[in-house]
């Protein structure tokens, strides 16, 4: 009951899998218990799976053949759908087949298979009229000849039928004959024209309608010369040695065209050459610097197919040049760069030529024009052509160029370095003046000589030192050589030399020069560095109150003449001990800002020269109104309202800012007396000291004396 029909193709000698397009197992659990194979219209089957007598299912089934199918048909019911599998295809195979299958419930459903065979040709190819087989390509051909190709099939079975096309369909030129088992199909193209370039031809070989078919192709090839060539210029005009590139495109050759360039009678070597996927078209690239000889000459571009004769075909363009000046700048003769010392002569030469004629000409110097003048070092000399600098001076090393006008444009000339060698300099003003180097006895202590010189390499340095003297109340130095052995205390490091030493008592106060030497020669003006003994910083001995608000202050103290060490404020928060700010400053003037006029502040104010800080002694202070002046000794003054507490290093003053101002004064003490209570630290808030109070609308001063 039921049957379906499909077709499998096989090839003879190979391999086939015919299904059997049914159901072993149904939906209701019946089960196929045996499966039989029929060959067209036989009763008897060639092929059966018996499960009827097994436990197990097909898949443990017994499997019968006829002899015929013993060694190479298997029927698998693992698959999906089953399948008979058969080797060894023979020709003869070919048929119908039947599974039929008897299910457990005593239903029995069979499928149609038609088995087709086919023998493949012995010989399939596309062939010239000569007889010579065709591949990928065939020709090449010229315009106007005739093209026949034949498709020859040898064998096969059953006969196989072969068909001709082309890119758009079948082709209508096509004959056919048949001669034994040789099929031969013919095309025919006559005569070739340039839109037959890449034909692509195709013979089909197919049998049973179309079951099976195998195909060969080829395409035509043809030498076309080139159809057009065009010249483009990327510049409408021309300028003098402004490089302009010119584009000769050319299309329709086959194979891709080769260019040549001319310029004039010469020819001219291409900066490029690209030509598209398909060779269709070429485009060679020229670069063409312009110079005023080849204004009015032509440039020519050919382009040409190598493997035709007389298949050039070429474009032209008229050179037309305007050009502005051409301009270059050297040395004059007889110099050389590399041997220009400081005291020489020098002369630049500005060679230019331009059409029209030149307007102007304007020498640089590192980007600033340069005029004609009298200098302390002669006469500076400037023209059109020529620039002549008298003793130069390495100050005169830099880049010098010129610039040239004409009605055309500007040009100028590539910058020229003139690199004037000089022996070596110190790098700052220490030739003129002395680095003053603070230091104490025994302290180690570092004279860095920093110079710079052309050439700056294979530097050796030089120290010496002047000591000073005192005798009869006069100081006089002299120039001594080193009371100790200082080679091994200077090292050298490129343009540097590094003195490190320890100096003796006697060693203050002296001066130490340093020379370096170069293959120019030796440095005319040593470096220049003074010891000095490092002092303890000075006493301040007033303060005034300039200027005052709810939030800010203006202090300024007097300070002396010849005191360099640093000022410095401090803002204490009397309430929390804690310091607000630190101000830093060359000059005794500071200005206290962002005050909270509740609270309670202490003003420190004290010298130090970078190691050690001022002393304090005891303070006077006094305003201008007398009911406010007051006297603070070291003794224990009895508590009054409206004080608070200046001390120095371990005394301390309290401002009620917004109400009352207290400022402490350090000073530098040179006696200690036994019953001072000093410290080496810096000022401390102390709690045991009286203060006065200073109201602050008052005038105030605040001033600083010795026990």
């Amino acid at each position: 009951k039921g049957a379906s029909a499909t077709t499998v193709l096989a090839t003879d000698g190979g391999r086939a899998v015919i299904p059997c397009l049914a159901k072993l197992r149904a939906d209701n659990n019946d089960s196929a218990v045996l499966v039989r194979w029929f060959r067209d219209n036989r009763t008897e089957p060639f092929y059966s799976l018996d499960s009827r007598s097994r436990r197990g299912g097909l898949s443990k089934g017994h499997h019968s053949r006829d002899e015929a199918w013993k060694g190479r048909s298997f029927f698998s019911v693992l698959q999906e759908p089953p399948s008979l599998k058969i080797n060894r295809v023979d020709y003869e195979d070919k048929g119908v087949y039947t599974c039929d299958l008897l299910y457990s419930s005593g239903r029995r459903y069979s499928a149609v298979v038609y088995l087709a065979v086919f023998v493949p040709p012995s010989e399939f190819a596309i062939k010239n009229v000569d007889g010579a087989t065709i591949h990928d390509a065939v020709g090449p051909y010229t315009e106007g000849e005739n093209l026949v190709l034949v498709c020859e099939i040898l064998g096969g079975k059953p006969r196989f039928k072969s068909t001709w096309q082309n890119n758009m369909g079948a082709v209508a030129n096509v004959t056919s004959i048949v001669e034994g088992d040789l099929q031969k199909t013919f095309l025919r193209i006559e005569p070739l024209r340039r839109q037959h370039w890449g034909l692509n031809l195709t013979c089909t070989a197919s049998i049973l309608d179309g079951l099976f078919s195998k195909s060969l192709s080829t395409h035509v090839v043809l030498n076309l010369p080139p159809a057009t060539t065009v010249i483009t210029a990327s510049h409408t005009e021309l300028y003098f040695e402004e490089p302009a590139e010119f584009v000769c495109t050319t299309q329709g050759s086959r194979p891709a065209a080769e260019i040549r360039w001319f310029l004039g009678p010469s020819a001219v070597e291409p900066l490029l050459y690209r030509t598209m996927s398909d060779g269709n078209v070429t485009t060679s690239y020229v670069l063409v610097t312009p110079t005023k000889e080849r204004n009015g000459d032509r440039l020519k571009c050919t382009a040409f197919n190598k493997s035709l004769r007389n298949s050039e075909l070429s474009a032209e363009t008229l050179l037309e040049i305007k050009y502005k000046p051409q301009v270059t700048l050297e040395f004059g003769a007889g110099l050389k760069e590399s041997m220009i010392y400081e005291g020489h002569d020098i002369f630049f030469v500005c060679n230019a030529s331009a059409y029209p004629s030149i307007t102007d000409v304007v020498w640089d110097f590192n980007g600033s024009p340069l005029q004609q003048n009298n200098t302390s070092r002669g006469p500076l000399i400037v023209n059109q052509r020529y620039l002549v600098l008298r003793n130069v001076q390495y100050t005169d090393s830099g880049n010098y160029s010129c610039t040239v006008t004409n009605p055309e444009g500007v040009t100028t000339s590539k910058r020229l370095q003139l690199k004037i060698q000089h022996s070596p300099r110190c790098v700052n003003s220490q030739q003129h003046r002395y680095k003053v180097v603070y230091t104490v006895p025994f302290e180690e202590v570092s004279l860095s000589c920093d110079v710079e010189a052309d050439p700056s390499t294979n530097l050796s340095f030089r120290w010496s030192m002047k000591e000073s003297h005192k005798a009869d109340g006069e100081a006089s130095q002299k120039e001594t050589a080193f009371a100790r052995n200082f080679e091994d205390m200077a090292r050298t490091y490129a343009s540097r030399s590094v003195l490190t030493f320890v100096p003796l008592p006697e060693e203050l106060h002296s001066t130490f020069q340093c020379w370096a030497k170069n293959q120019v020669g030796i440095q005319k003006k040593p470096c220049l560095f003074k010891l000095v003994p490092r002092e303890e910083p000075n006493r301040i001995r007033e303060c005034q109150l300039l200027n005052k608000t709810l939030t800010s202050l203006l202090i300024e103290c007097q300070r002396k003449s010849d005191d360099h060490h640093i000022f410095v404020l401090e803002l204490h928060d009397v309430s929390n001990n804690l310091l607000v700010k630190r101000v830093t400053s060359p000059t005794p003037r500071f200005h206290i800002s962002e005050l909270h006029p509740t609270n309670y502040y202490t003003i420190l104010v004290y010298t130090t020269n970078g190691v050690e800080s001022s002393r304090t002694l005891n303070i006077s202070i006094t305003s201008t109104k007398a009911a406010m002046s007051k006297t603070l000794n070291n003794g224990n003054p009895e508590p009054q309202s409206n004080l608070a507490t200046i001390v120095g290093l371990f005394m301390s003053g309290v401002v009620v800012f917004g109400v009352i101002v207290s400022i402490a004064c350090f000073c530098k003490k040179h006696h200690r007396h036994k019953d001072n209570d000093e410290t080496e630290g810096g000022p401390n808030i102390s709690e045991k000291a009286e203060m006065f109070s200073i109201p602050l609308n008052a005038q105030t001063k605040v001033e600083c004396k010795l026990d």
